[in-house]
């Protein structure tokens, strides 16, 4: 945004302002597509707003959503009542948890100390702490030992 407000749109990458205005419009069609379908099948559309959060407020938080929206499927199918009456609460509870945790990681940050969890992507296993969980390139031989 601040390159646009001070270059204006020509300093953006080459196609980007078209692929703006294109999911600017598919954004519209999906939203109208949802509305005109009938609620048996529109539960089914994604919506525009809830794929856009992640572009507001971090993609980190778009995993948290995800397992949380995968949760309360899960929820929903086995037992319904339960999963109407208390999802919103279990899931800005979960919010809040997770934003919470953004204190004790900055000051860990700010002290300079590692943290109790080491999560990395990497080619050998690096990481000293005794909970070291990292996704290892290649074969079994670059797996953990």
């Amino acid at each position: 945004m601040a390159e646009i407000g001070t270059k204006g749109f020509g300093a953006l990458p080459k196609y980007c302002t078209l692929l703006m205005g294109a999911f600017f419009v598919g954004g519209i069609l999906i939203c109208l597509i949802r509305d005109l379908l009938p609620k048996k099948w529109a539960r089914w559309v994604p919506s525009p707003m809830a794929l856009s959060i992640p572009f507001y407020i971090g993609a980190a938080s778009a995993i948290d959503f995800w397992l949380g929206s995968v949760i309360m499927h899960i929820w929903e199918y086995f037992h319904a009542a339960s999963a109407e009456e208390l999802g919103a609460t279990v899931g800005a509870g979960l919010l809040v948890g997770d934003g919470l945790w953004a204190i004790p990681s900055s000051l860990i940050a700010i002290a300079g100390k590692a943290p109790p969890l080491c999560m990395g992507f990497y080619g050998a296993p690096k990481c000293s702490l005794p909970y070291c969980i990292g996704i290892w390139r290649g074969g079994s031989k670059d797996g953990p030992m």
